[in-house]
């Protein structure tokens, strides 16, 4: 079949020419036969041909049209091809294509897409609806139609099935929740994602009765694509008997699996086998080397099992000062689960009996210290209420926007507070950066919000709009690029490197992570010179151990994110 396309493409047939330009449309180099049917075609009047040129003109794989011309040739192909036309336009006035941004008539050709059935349109529309600063909760419905709608068709879109989950779970639709995650899982068979959706809504009963033996089913199958937290959700299953005879052999294997992986959470739980001998003959010695890693890692439960032990002189000799200031950094990286709030009282309880002073008396003043008392105390309720009040009446305090975004970090402000909290925030985005910039953390690392890496880009993006704005966020652009969160990946780390040169002054993060880049030679040519003119700068503004991260990084012990040490 395809042999006979080619013999009529190679006759003059413009139909089978289109048909093998539109079979090359994705990749990044096209043949050179087709690259040039695709050319004349386009130059002839071809509405298609230049359809297709302008896709692939956006993706950046032409270049040398100006933008003006490409605009012509998609109105004058939509009374022909409305459909195409419409979401080729959308996507030039669109500003994330930086063509000719204009987001009045990107709206209008979005919706008229929308009308002729486009799939693409669908999604960006809901899109664009759902990351809005005036998103209301009845707007969720229609927002939850156009995916479902673009998702027919565009069904490989992960990003786009994620939010249509998200938006499932705002609504408390639960069938829908379910029926998005399995629409999910049949079409990205290689995603461990949902598996790990579906394995949550089997132990918790979200749209589905609970099931332990699902539970395990859909955790060792995300476990199977090697997926870190599959894995380790495996070990919590055989450790806790659920849908499976406990183990703990089998579930200190899958935490160890789960930590060679990536996974960091599992040196609480493996030191935890070695404390109490679960699974491997006790060895409280190998059990604290777990603990210390998982505190080197900002992991509350690690600092709380190594207070613990320091408190009771297990493995160690009794330390009090050591076992309070673990206390202090299990508060500062958020105590999640009930269990580890058990074992955090516990351990307050066992320090008052001894008469070790655990917290400050008097008011709680606003500041870091002051909401780790708060936290201790659990007075976040009127800290959180006092944050939010004195933002709502000076949106311009910027320190009382980060203590606000301490306590959601550790989920210490009440869910209703938080919510409010979200949207002052998206309302102040239009005009202040750092709430702009706040919001882009708040949706890279899931605070108070659904993880959502497309939203952290628009809302970093928003935050570089504002003249003179500090330029830290070029690094966390960079390195969002640089670990594939956002979209483009590592193709786009280049062109950010670039704006990040040009704004590099006065920013330690900007300059420390152009300094190490060229040290090591990673994206930009290696030059110890260069390298040490940025680190001699940042050396002026904040005393950061350059040789010390360089080791660590250079020898596998640190991420590149680590060594910059952004929120």
């Amino acid at each position: 079949m395809l042999k006979k396309v080619m013999n009529s493409a190679i006759a003059g047939d413009t139909e089978s020419r289109l048909v093998l330009i539109q079979m090359q449309q994705t990749e990044e180099e096209m043949t050179p036969l087709c690259r040039k049917w695709m050319l004349e075609l386009a130059e002839a009047g071809n509405p298609e041909a230049r359809l297709l040129l302008v896709e692939r003109a956006l993706n950046r794989y032409e270049t040398g049209y100006d933008w003006l011309t490409l605009e012509q040739w998609c109105l004058a192909a939509l009374p022909e091809l409305p459909s195409s036309a419409s979401q080729m336009l959308a996507c030039l006035y669109d500003k994330t294509f930086e063509a000719c941004p204009n987001e009045k008539l990107m709206l209008e050709y979005l919706k008229k897409g929308v009308e002729h059935g486009n799939p693409a349109c669908c999604i960006r529309l809901a899109e664009y609806y759902y990351l809005s600063p005036s998103l209301k909760h009845e707007d969720l419905p229609e927002i939850r139609d156009l995916l479902w709608n673009g998702l027919q068709v565009c069904c490989d879109d992960e990003d786009s099935w994620e939010m249509l989950v998200d938006v499932c779970e705002d609504l408390k639709d639960w069938d829908g929740y379910v029926q998005a995650v399995r629409r999910w899982i049949k079409s990205c068979p290689d995603s461990s994602f949902p598996l790990l959706k579906m394995g949550e809504c089997y132990r918790y009963g979200d749209g589905v009765r609970a099931n332990p033996e699902l539970t395990l089913k859909y955790y060792q199958k995300a476990a199977n694509l090697g997926d870190c937290h599959g894995m380790y959700e495996v070990g919590e299953c055989y450790a806790n008997g659920r849908g499976v005879r406990r183990n703990y052999s089998r579930a200190l294997d899958y935490y160890r699996r789960a930590l060679a992986a990536g996974c960091e959470l599992a040196y609480a739980r493996i030191g935890m086998c070695y404390q109490k001998g679960l699974g491997v003959r006790c060895n409280p010695e190998e059990a604290i080397k777990n603990y210390e890693k998982g505190v080197e890692a900002s992991l509350a439960d690690s600092c709380l099992a190594l207070a613990d032990m320091c408190l009771e002189g297990i493995g160690m000799e009794k330390d009090y000062k050591r076992c309070a200031e673990l206390l202090d950094a299990a508060c500062e990286y958020g105590i999640f689960v009930d269990e580890d709030k058990e074992l955090y009282e516990s351990i307050i309880a066992k320090c008052a009996q001894l008469g070790i002073p655990s917290s400050a008396s008097g008011a709680i003043p606003v500041t870091h210290d002051g909401l780790i008392e708060a936290v201790r105390n659990n007075d976040t309720d009127e800290i959180s209420l006092r944050l939010y009040n004195n933002l709502k009446s000076d949106p311009g305090r910027e320190e009382d926007m980060h203590n606000a975004l301490f306590l959601i970090k550790i989920k210490q402000m009440s869910p209703a507070v938080v919510k409010d909290f979200v949207a002052l925030l998206r309302e102040f985005a239009l005009e202040y950066p750092h709430a702009a910039e706040t919001l882009g953390d708040m949706y890279y690392h899931g605070y108070g919000v659904r993880r959502n890496y497309a939203s952290s880009l628009l809302f970093y993006r928003k935050a570089l709009e504002f003249e003179h704005y500090k330029n830290d966020i070029y690094p966390k652009i960079i390195l969002g690029f640089h670990e594939d969160k956002f979209k483009g990946g590592r193709s786009e780390v280049h062109e950010w490197i670039q704006r990040a040169i040009v704004a590099s002054h006065g920013s330690w993060a900007g300059s420390y992570l152009l300094g190490l880049l060229y040290y090591v030679g990673l994206y930009l040519p290696e030059d110890k010179q260069k390298a040490e003119q940025y680190f001699a700068e940042i050396r002026t503004i904040e005393d950061v151990d350059v040789e010390e991260d360089l080791r660590f990084w250079q020898s596998g012990g640190k991420t590149l994110r680590e060594c910059v040490r952004l929120i």
